[in-house]
């Protein structure tokens, strides 16, 4: 019972590391990138929990972006890290700080990750980051009818089990498979991230030196 709990727990965690792993990276330069096309907005909100997944996913930024998709884009994964987005991101013509990309007809519940690039069209400068909303469907209200019972006489004493046993025990289990699976969960989350700095680094090192050598020639 508790392998069969700590398993989802697990992925969800690992999930919601990802996702912050991305959201947390671009910040550490956000003072020396405020005159970038830096995501501000999205509908879904950062960190949202909504009920039902959107047609699309809409960002705002604090410059006109540049319409390339290969330096402004956006890309959206679900609870299963398949990617969901359809194609590329649209930006408007009317409004180049807006950006929007359609999604999939999928209804599954728990973390989503939108990663984002973009490339200013006015000083030229790029950026890119995450942010994780989650889906989770409203809960259904049954209605229970309370079951009356006649005592009767007996005169041997009946062993019953008591009412807080179905409640207490489903909660035991959850807290040892998150006692148990702590240690792992962090391993998993903590490599994931790692491993996205790196890429976020190597990126933004490779785009600074051709900017150089652009510059140079």
């Amino acid at each position: 019972m508790i392998q069969r709990l700590y398993t989802p727990y697990l992925y969800l965690a690992c999930m919601l590391m990802y996702g912050i792993g991305f959201l947390l990276l671009p910040t550490g330069n956000a003072a020396a990138h405020v005159s970038h096309a830096r995501v501000i907005h999205s509908t879904p909100a950062t960190t949202s929990t909504i009920t039902h997944l959107p047609a699309s996913i809409k960002v705002q930024t604090i410059q006109n972006m540049d319409t390339n998709p290969q330096n402004s884009n956006l890309t959206v994964y679900g609870p299963d890290g398949q990617v969901i987005s359809q194609g590329d991101a649209h930006i408007s013509l009317n409004n180049p700080r807006e950006m929007s990309v359609t999604l999939k007809k999928v209804q599954t519940q728990g973390i989503y990750i939108v990663q984002w690039k973009t490339r200013s069209s006015e000083d030229g400068e790029s950026d890119q980051g995450a942010f994780t909303f989650s889906v989770k469907a409203k809960p259904v209200v049954t209605s229970t009818t309370a079951t009356v019972t006649t005592p009767t006489t007996h005169t041997n004493t009946i062993s019953q089990k008591p009412a807080w046993v179905p409640i207490v025990s489903p909660i035991v289990g959850l807290l040892a498979g998150f006692i148990i699976g702590g240690a792992a969960q962090r391993r998993c989350a903590m490599k994931k991230v790692r491993k996205l700095e790196t890429e976020l680094k190597q990126r933004k090192e490779q785009e600074q030196e051709q900017n150089e050598l652009a510059t140079r020639s």
